[in-house]
């Protein structure tokens, strides 16, 4: 429910049930037992914490429609969590901040995530807050973020 859209063919084919199961459990009108959850948030580990998984997110964000768009033309980029100016903690808080973004520079930022996680996709987007927005920019959390529109 908090993350991107599901491809429930492919999650039910590696879970073992059906489609419609996977889609009652993202729309959250039923729950996976404790032992598919188990499997589910093990699968979703591997995801964010190998590069062959974080190469298969970012290859899904290239051939998706939002994707492809931005890598063309450029878009906006926003996040939001608790940030600002890193010397000045009154201008720190949360917030929403977006930026115009070209294509080279999201593949920057696909990249980092690719090769860094989460502190490498964190210290891209400080760099480029940084350089496109205001000087010392920090993020102390992100909370979610996207290119477009939020949701």
């Amino acid at each position: 429910p908090r993350g991107g859209a599901v491809d429930a063919r492919a999650a039910a084919q590696s879970l073992g049930v059906s489609p419609g199961t996977v889609r009652r459990w993202a729309s959250g009108v039923q729950k996976p037992t404790a032992g598919r959850l188990q499997s589910i948030r093990q699968a979703a580990r591997r995801v964010t914490t190998t590069k062959r998984g974080r190469r298969a997110a970012t290859a899904d964000f290239r051939a998706s429609a939002r994707g492809s768009q931005a890598l063309k033309v450029g878009t906006k980029i926003w996040v939001s969590g608790v940030q600002g100016v890193n010397a000045d903690p009154e201008y720190v808080r949360d917030r929403l901040c977006a930026e115009k973004i070209e294509p080279n520079q999201i593949e920057d930022l696909l990249r980092a995530y690719e090769d860094g996680g989460d502190p490498g996709l964190r210290d891209a987007l400080r760099d480029f807050y940084d350089e496109n927005y205001v000087a010392d920019w920090d993020f102390l959390t992100i909370d979610d973020f996207g290119f477009g529109t939020p949701d």
